[in-house]
Order: structure tokens, then C-alpha cells, then sequence
């Protein structure tokens, strides 16, 4: 029980030291989409005129809907409850990070170190693709973030009714993000128990929307940003796809030499998740719908 107090305690300042290194800015970036639903989910007289432009973009999700419950259901200021709400997603996520961590590593030094490393590095962009680990602001990629690393806990635990059960979660919160984190799951069960991964695959039938044929509007808004399209993408943006592949497969030799089981099984699935999410980039970029 003390420990589990002291770890707990350690967590929530990891949590609140990051906001207080990356910040917390409200209202930027995508948050002008995010914020207005939630206000107009608690006031409809809000945003009468052209209020389609977020509600349109938050029909797969119940993120809106869920905070502006919470705050209706609390009665709290929304500034004030979608603080808290973002303060709860990076300490779920360094929690993930944490229970991941203590299965693949036994020096307790070693768990932190891990831990501590993604809390200081939220805000570094994923190379290509104008995406942070973790946004300045409540996003609903890091709430779904956090259900699938405790998918991913499940699955290593061969839990694989509540990892189906986790990855749920992140699909109605953030159907684009689970789609990426069924894929590693998938991968990551497929040794160990090739029938598990059925109820998985399953949670991606929902996600067939992607697939449907854009408008011309789309496509030329879509033009304005380089980083959507693999071919307008630079030589430094290719080597943020490949080197950290080339790490992956370097650690898993590690991993084996040294006797560490979970970091290799986990090391060689991001290997081939890696490709395999490379070569759906690339199909994707084929088909004149989606804008290639």
C-alpha cells in the first residue's frame, strides 16, 4: 500500500510537471474545433450561424459529448473542468507508460527513466506528420492514447477480452487513433494466441468511413499541407519513418542477448507494425478519393 501511495504520488507530479514544461494553451489548433462543440453542447444559443464546421468533423466521436456531460453533471467552470480533463489524460498516459514500463524492465531506476523521458518529450513532433506525443491542450488523441496503452498492457497480460474492451473505449473517443492501435495489438497478440486477434480485428469494421470518396473542397484544402502527402514529404521526414525502425530492430537483439522477453516481443511487433503502417501510407496514397 505504500508503495503503491509513493508511485501514485510520483505520477501525478510527473503529470503536473509536464504541464507546467509544455504548458497549457486552450483554444489553439484543433481546440478550435474541440472547445466550441463542447460550449455548444452546454449552451445550443452558442455559435448560430456555420456551427457544421466542428460539429461535422465530431460526428465518430463522443469526446465533446462526454466532457460537456462531465462539466454539466460537476457544474464546474469549463475552463476549470477541461484543465482537469487534460491533466487527467497525460497522468493516464504516464500510468500506461508506467505499468508498460514495469514489464519490461525490473531496476526501478530503468521504469522511471522511461516514464520520465515521454513526460519531456510531449511536445516533440512525430516526424512528417505535424503531431505531437501529446498536444498543449485537452485533445481526444490523448485520452485514446491512454486506452490503448492499456490495450496494450492487456495484451501482454493475455487479457484479451479487456484489451478488446480498452480499444473500444479509444474507438468512440478517437476512431483514427484506435485504428492505429488495434493494428499494434493485432501484432503484438498474433504470436502468442493467433485466435485472440479476431475480436480485434473486429473493432476496425467501423472504421470503413475512412475509405469513402472525398469531396473537391477536401482535396484542395487538403493541398495546403504538405506533411498529408508522402511524395511532398523531405529527406529528414523519411528518415524520421526509418531510423526509428532500424532502433526498433537494434533493440530487439539487445533485448535477446540480454534475456529481456517482453522488450523483444515488443520491439519485433513494432518492427513489422512499422512496415505495415508504411506500406497502408502508401496505398492510401493511390486512390484518387483520398486525394493522391
Amino acid at each position: 500500500m505504500k508503495n503503491c501511495s509513493k508511485n501514485l504520488g510520483i505520477l501525478l507530479l510527473l503529470a503536473a510537471f509536464a504541464i507546467l514544461l509544455h504548458g497549457y494553451h486552450p483554444g489553439v489548433e484543433d481546440d478550435g474545433v474541440y472547445l466550441p462543440a463542447i460550449k455548444r453542447h452546454l449552451n445550443p444559443q452558442l455559435y448560430p450561424h456555420d456551427f457544421e464546421f466542428f460539429t461535422l468533423q465530431l460526428q465518430a466521436t463522443v469526446f465533446d459529448k462526454l466532457i460537456a456531460g462531465s462539466i454539466r453533471l460537476t457544474h464546474m467552470p469549463a475552463g476549470i473542468a477541461t484543465l482537469l480533463w487534460h491533466f487527467a489524460s497525460i497522468f493516464l498516459l504516464l500510468w500506461g507508460c508506467w505499468r508498460i514500463s514495469r514489464r519490461c524492465f525490473k531496476e526501478s531506476y530503468a521504469q522511471w527513466a522511461s516514464v520520465g523521458t515521454v513526460a519531456v518529450l510531449l511536445t516533440m513532433p512525430v516526424a512528417g506528420t505535424a503531431l505531437y506525443l501529446g498536444d498543449q491542450y485537452l485533445h481526444p488523441r490523448l485520452l485514446a492514447t491512454a486506452a490503448i496503452l492499456g490495450a496494450i498492457i492487456a495484451v501482454l497480460d493475455r487479457r484479451y477480452v479487456l484489451a478488446a474492451v480498452c480499444l473500444a473505449i479509444a474507438v468512440v473517443i478517437h476512431p483514427l487513433m484506435a485504428s492505429f492501435g488495434i493494428s499494434y495489438c493485432v501484432f503484438l497478440a498474433w504470436k502468442e494466441r493467433p485466435r485472440a486477434t479476431a475480436p480485434l480485428l473486429a473493432l476496425l469494421f467501423p472504421l470503413g468511413w475512412i475509405f469513402e470518396p472525398t469531396s473537391d473542397a477536401w482535396r484542395a484544402a487538403a493541398l495546403t499541407r504538405d506533411y498529408y502527402f508522402l511524395s511532398n514529404w523531405q529527406w529528414y521526414d523519411w528518415l524520421g519513418v526509418f531510423a526509428p525502425i532500424i532502433l526498433l530492430w537494434w533493440f530487439r537483439r539487445v533485448s535477446v542477448r540480454g534475456g529481456s522477453t517482453v522488450v523483444a516481443h515488443m520491439t519485433s511487433r513494432l518492427v513489422w507494425y512499422g512496415m505495415f503502417q508504411l506500406a497502408v501510407a502508401v496505398i492510401l496514397m493511390l486512390p484518387p478519393s483520398l486525394g493522391g
